[in-house]
């Protein structure tokens, strides 16, 4: 094994319908059909982790609590969804239902390819991840520690960054470096000297989960003012992962949604106004998805006029 040894994700089930695709650096997997990307509901991801709690490993940690300590720093990044470990004793199982993590020497009985250190298989029902797996390879010498790869012909693979990487395809990542991408990330292809996620792999994350914390413009009295510049035209981007429906909020095109954001605009003159959620600011790190949504869902928009939730047309 060595510095360049390669980390690699398979899609099994109907994540077969996914496709690698890239959004400005990051990169997601996405639904071939709907040009989306295949992620989590709301809520918490229940995890099982079967690595077991023995050796003790250098840094201090066992198996089970390496890769626990991987999940929890992508919670500590994103808002909407949570990963909830639980530690078990087993090998992962194939379409069981259960998101489960642990060594095999085969990924269901299918030989891991030469250099592999772990893969992440996954199921969908359509944009919706319903089930992922992380199967570490057995033959690998494991531990986990900080610092620059280890290395030599059988130095020991640092367990918490491999998990890192793969957690996040858990969570709907791929490898930007793959996509024709040069960025320094956690989620390029190639275990290396990198141990900690990046600003790109935390704008990707956040792109799919949001941030921590509710919007600051949640409720209509809190809206964002947009304001037109030199060219008559203004760009913004924000996060709805968190947001909610406050009491009297319309429903957008008789659409119930669940969770909206406000920003408010006075037109300078009488004329045509365009609005359009499929783009982004092009200074921003995100660019469109396949199909021209910037979001990564499909969005609704309302634009009403009115100063008061309780009066607006």
């Amino acid at each position: 094994m060595t510095s360049t040894s390669l980390h690699r994700r398979v899609g099994f089930a109907l994540l077969a319908l996914g496709v690698a695709a890239s959004a400005a650096a990051f990169s997601f997997v996405l639904h071939r059909s709907t040009g989306l990307p295949i992620k989590w509901p709301v809520g918490n991801i229940p995890v099982r982790i079967m690595l077991g709690d023995t050796p003790t490993l250098s840094d201090g940690q066992n198996y089970n609590t390496s890769a626990r300590s991987a999940a929890q720093t992508w919670n500590g990044i994103m808002g909407s969804a949570q990963i909830v470990t639980t530690f078990g004793t087993g090998s992962p199982t194939n379409n069981n239902d259960v998101n489960e993590v642990g060594f095999s020497s085969t990924i269901f009985g299918r030989p891991f390819d030469s250099g592999t250190l772990a893969v992440t298989t996954g199921s969908s029902l359509g944009n919706e991840r319903t089930e992922a797996d992380i199967i570490f390879n057995s033959s690998v010498n494991w531990d986990s520690y900080t610092g620059n790869l280890r290395s030599g012909s059988d130095a020991a693979i640092d367990l918490r960054r491999v998990a890192l990487h793969e957690f996040g395809h858990v969570l709907g990542l791929d490898h930007p470096d793959e996509n024709g991408q040069q960025v320094s990330a956690i989620m390029n292809s190639r275990v290396g000297d990198l141990y900690i996620v990046r600003d790109d792999d935390i704008a990707g994350m956040r792109k799919l989960y949001g941030p921590n914390g509710v919007p600051a413009n949640d409720n209509f009295a809190n809206a964002f003012v947009l304001s037109l510049n030199g060219s008559q035209s203004t760009s913004g981007s924000d996060y709805n992962c968190l947001a909610t429906r406050e009491a009297g909020d319309p429903r957008q095109g008789d659409n119930p949604g669940g969770r909206s954001v406000w920003w408010r605009w006075t037109a300078p003159s009488s004329g045509p106004v365009t609005l359009d959620t499929g783009k982004e600011n092009p200074s921003t790190h995100v660019t469109d998805v396949p199909g021209g949504q910037s979001s990564v869902f499909d969005t609704t928009l309302g634009v009403y006029t009115g100063t008061a939730l309780s009066n607006l047309t």
